[in-house]
């Protein structure tokens, strides 16, 4: 971007140039020179950025590598350790937490279990006669 920046400031006192030359300030081998320094400074210009263009893509075409390769590596982990288990800095096994039970689960787990003695007291009563 610098260089495109760079190559425009150098080729526009030679464009302000080429009008004055139109103007006819300046005689027929200072135009033919100045147009010539004009389009140099130009294909210079087209030059640059397609250079440009070019490191851009390839920066691009890395990053999206460098990014497919984290993502590899990071579903790597998480595959070992799902079937390792997470350890913790030293080793170990890192605990595994336990999720806390509000109102609303304790009233249900209590009526799970009161359902389930309901069905065993008739099953023994079915059995008794």
């Amino acid at each position: 971007m610098k260089r495109i920046i760079l190559a425009i400031m150098a080729a526009l006192p030679l464009v302000v140039s080429s009008v004055e030359a139109s103007a006819g300030n300046f005689d027929k081998g200072a135009k033919k020179e100045i147009n010539m320094a004009a389009k140099d400074a130009a294909k210079h210009a087209k030059k640059d950025a397609k250079e440009a263009i070019k490191k851009a893509k390839k920066d691009a075409k890395a990053a999206a590598k460098q990014a497919k390769k984290d993502a590899k590596a990071a579903t790597k982990q998480a595959k070992k350790d799902a079937k390792n288990g997470a350890k913790d800095k030293k080793g170990k096994k890192a605990a595994h937490s336990v999720p806390e039970i509000d109102a609303a689960g304790a009233a249900l787990a209590i009526g799970l279990l009161g359902g389930i003695a309901a069905i065993r007291r008739e099953r023994k009563k079915k059995a008794a006669l």
